[in-house]
């Protein structure tokens, strides 16, 4: 089949762009064409616009100075910070032209059989400016299949107020086969949107480690280091980190994402400094996923602005509770054990899998 994948905007987050690049490889496995479905975002915040001219101003005066004036580029673009991850999605994820919302055309554009939307946060109202798109609003009225996979509310509380939940369950009902990522989404659908969903493993879990090996770089540090990845740093974490760093005689390295990526990031180079690690430090669900993926010792802290039930779902899932910790507690002294992990995540990789291949299918035990 030939299917459409709605999902958050692929901008500089590692775990977004992962997600999403990871989704189109498990359904090429099981025999489908994926596109991500482009949808026109930026556009509709002047604001946006002009940042970029802003940013597109400095540079050229920067140009005009004599600095690197080896490649003159008005707007900026293969010098911003930003530029590897626009690369790696454009050479990596197959996307379809961009759409204004809702993006009904790209359906016959490409000859689309059926939708899927997830996985990450795609149901989180404050990331999201047009979440009836991530409800499959703009097919609501055709008879193609349409799939929730791994959708995410991203907190265990309702955030919709009224009138939104009023117009989303109706959508959410027109979705053949749904399923999310935490569990305490679980209860959300049933209560809030009348409907029963599964849950299954977040799109970045269905693959090995040898799956990202061909966009993982090779070890580019020779010292041991610590990796620290972390969103919304703030000095206390920063300095736990930095002092344990230290006790054990490595190097620390820290890397952030969103609007604190620096240039030299990369979607390739983050993958490696989790690969290599002597330990890694982080707040995010994705940089835990790969740090399980990749089997390395971690320790995550529950980064409450950003929701927790996600960490929850890995503690009751996995054994892994002991290396999630809030902030301030005590570090962990117990190793992950990873021949008790492997087993966990082998066993849900194949039935998630199997989940999506009976869902895309039809199948009547599976919506």
């Amino acid at each position: 089949m030939r299917i459409g994948i709605i999902t958050q905007p692929l901008y500089n987050n590692y775990g977004g762009i992962l997600q999403n690049w990871a989704l189109q490889q498990i359904l090429r496995k099981l025999g489908h064409t994926p596109y991500t479905i482009r949808v026109r975002t930026d556009s509709d915040d002047p604001l946006w616009a002009i940042r970029w001219l802003i940013h597109d101003v400095r540079c050229l005066k920067d140009r005009l100075r004599g600095l690197d004036t080896k490649f003159i580029n008005p707007i900026g673009y293969y010098d911003s910070p930003q530029f590897a991850f626009r690369r790696f999605v454009s050479q990596s994820i197959v996307r379809t032209r961009r759409y204004a919302s809702p993006p009904m055309k790209a359906v016959s554009d490409y000859r689309l059989d059926a939708v899927i939307t997830g996985s990450d946060q795609v149901w989180r109202p404050k990331y999201n400016r047009h979440i009836e798109d991530q409800f499959l609003g703009f097919v609501k009225d055709s008879r193609m299949r349409k799939v929730a996979y791994a959708a995410s509310f991203g907190a265990a509380d309702w955030e919709y107020d009224s009138s939104l939940e009023e117009t989303c369950r109706p959508l959410a009902q027109q979705i053949h086969a749904v399923s999310v990522r935490e569990q305490s989404a679980l209860e959300l659908c049933r209560r809030h949107l009348g409907i029963e969903a599964e849950w299954v493993l977040d799109p970045t879990l269905l693959l090995t480690h040898t799956d990202y090996d061909s966009i993982c770089l090779p070890r580019q540090i020779a010292e041991p280091y610590v990796f620290a990845y972390i969103l919304d740093d703030n000095d206390i974490l920063h300095r736990q980190i930095e002092a344990e760093a230290k006790r054990r005689g490595c190097r620390l390295v820290y890397k952030q994402a969103d609007g604190d990526v620096e240039k030299g990031d990369s979607i390739e180079l983050w993958l490696s400094l989790i690969a290599h690690a002597d330990v890694v430090f982080t707040n995010s669900f994705h940089g835990t996923a790969f740090s399980m993926i990749f089997q390395r010792q971690f320790v995550t802290f529950v980064h409450n602005g950003r929701g927790s039930a996600r960490f929850d779902t890995l503690r009751a899932v996995f054994p892994i509770a002991h290396r999630i910790i809030e902030m301030g507690e005590a570090l962990p002294q117990t190793d992950v054990d990873y021949n008790a992990v492997n087993a966990v995540i082998d066993r849900e990789r194949l039935r998630s899998t199997d989940w999506l291949r009976h869902a895309l299918a039809g199948n009547p035990s599976v919506g």
